[in-house]
């Protein structure tokens, strides 16, 4: 049922850096139509919090991912192996939930990212 780890262990003393929510809207806060246009987007937001904190896609341990329908998850698992590739994949929950904050939204991802000192 999709890529992912299943036990991923956090070196001692590593940084870690929490993601809230990131959904498929824009810098102008424009959400863009349709499941695959939504998670592309939700995942460009996450990389560049990634990128804010000096980290990249390889140093998320867990992601969280929320669809408001079972329809997405094709597109989702699609635009998140974009990302993530095939190996060392975060550990991952994927949930199909009745509504996010606004009607619009589609979907949510969050993460947690880890990175050992010096890396």
């Amino acid at each position: 049922m999709g890529g992912y780890s299943h036990v991923l262990r956090v070196p001692a003393n590593a940084e870690l850096v929490f993601i809230a929510g990131q959904v498929g809207a824009d810098r102008d806060g424009r959400v863009l139509d349709g499941a695959a246009a939504q998670a592309r987007q939700a995942l460009a937001n996450l990389k560049a919090c990634l990128e804010n904190e000096g980290m990249s896609a390889r140093d998320v341990v867990r992601l969280t991912v929320y669809v408001t329908d079972a329809r997405y998850t094709e597109d989702m698992q699609r635009e998140r192996q974009s990302v993530f590739g095939c190996t060392e994949l975060p550990t991952s929950t994927f949930l199909i939930v009745l509504g996010l904050a606004e009607p619009e939204l589609l979907l949510e991802i969050d993460a947690i990212a880890a990175k050992a000192p010096g890396l």
